[in-house]
């Protein structure tokens, strides 16, 4: 794996801008089913709760990805445009 390949670059974009799409989408869906009161942290955690704990895990999924991104977009600058805010 060598970040100056331009086939793994070309995959690793394909595969980050698929991210962003999903993880917009989850956005949407969850932002419509939660309620403005929701942002509290682990504070109310149900751990007996099928659904809290798959929210939980997948937040800490993304925590990770998030972190793992931030060193593939110093190897390869082209994602950071890809990545940053639409217009």
């Amino acid at each position: 794996m060598d970040p100056s390949d331009s086939e793994f670059q070309k995959a690793v974009v394909t595969e980050v801008k698929n991210y962003k799409t999903n993880f917009e989408g989850f956005q949407t869906a969850f932002a419509t089913v939660s309620d403005s009161d929701s942002d509290r942290g682990l504070k109310n955690y149900v751990k007996g709760d099928v659904l809290e704990t798959l929210l939980k895990d997948l937040v800490n999924f993304h925590k990770e990805f998030l972190n793992s991104l931030t060193t593939l977009v110093y190897a390869i600058p082209i994602l950071g445009p890809i990545l940053g805010p639409s217009m």
